[in-house]
């Protein structure tokens, strides 16, 4: 009787030891994931404000004639101005928006003359512009903007919840200066 109950004391307590190992091996396997992710959405996050400053807000009234209205709204969530957007191109009107919420999150996008060319990509919260006039104080009139301030944040689900649903988040800020419309 006494080999009984050592052999159930035995099989009890490797099987705990094996559930731990496996729950281990699990956890270690989803922060991996997390971490992959998080890395990713850097990535991401970071080629998006890279392109979104350097391939349109860069060209903020660039090659339009000084009397010809270089930005027609500055809005919080959406900024539409005209420039050219290469040496060879005609003068486009470029829209930056950020629209209603979805399940998913605010969709970011960037369309040139009324088409689509960037995005969606999913932000967590508002996006938000703030624009400065010439002497840095703060301004809505699009006529008197000559920087803007972009806050964004994006959002990725975590694999690894465990209770409770939590993201993977990676907030933004950058200042872009419109050279173009101070020569």
């Amino acid at each position: 009787m006494g080999h009984l109950l050592d052999a159930i004391g035995a099989l009890v307590i490797g099987g705990m030891f094996f559930i731990t190992m496996f729950n281990s091996m699990f956890d270690v396997r989803s922060a991996g994931h997390d971490l992959i992710v998080q890395l990713a959405l850097n990535k991401v996050s970071e080629d998006v404000v890279n392109g979104l400053d350097s391939l349109y807000l860069a060209k903020v009234g660039a090659g339009i004639p000084t009397d010809s209205i270089a930005i027609f709204e500055s809005g919080s969530k959406r900024f539409e101005f005209r420039g050219r957007m290469s040496v060879f191109s005609s003068i486009d009107t470029i829209e930056v928006v950020q629209e209603d919420s979805t399940d998913l999150g605010y969709p970011f996008k960037v369309y040139r003359n009324g088409i689509l060319e960037l995005g969606p990509f999913w932000l967590s919260d508002s996006l938000k512009f703030t624009y400065y006039d010439i002497d840095e104080n703060e301004t809505s009139i699009p006529d008197s903007v000559h920087s803007m301030k972009v806050e964004m944040e994006f959002t990725y689900d975590m694999y690894s919840s465990g209770t409770g649903k939590r993201k993977i988040r990676k907030r933004l800020t950058f200042w872009k200066y419109f050279r173009n419309l101070y020569l």
